[in-house]
């Protein structure tokens, strides 16, 4: 059985404000993958109100390994 994570939207939810809510300071990461698992809302630049959204797993973003250079 597979589980999906979900929210609803609040009045004047964006897809920005939604992935900033459950990700924070990752939000931008999670942004296009929030979008390609609701593509029926991607016309909108304000989501309806009240609408369900399936949120990405955490697991499901690579993150860019960085590199350090000095010590």
């Amino acid at each position: 059985m597979s589980y999906q994570r979900t929210t609803q939207t609040l009045q004047n939810d964006t897809f920005d404000s939604v992935a900033y809510r459950f990700f924070g300071n990752q939000s931008n990461d999670y942004l296009p993958l929030l979008v390609a698992l609701n593509p029926q809302y991607a016309p909108y630049s304000i989501l309806p109100s009240s609408s369900i959204i399936i949120l990405p797993t955490i697991a499901a973003v690579s993150t860019n390994k960085t590199i350090k250079i000095w010590d």
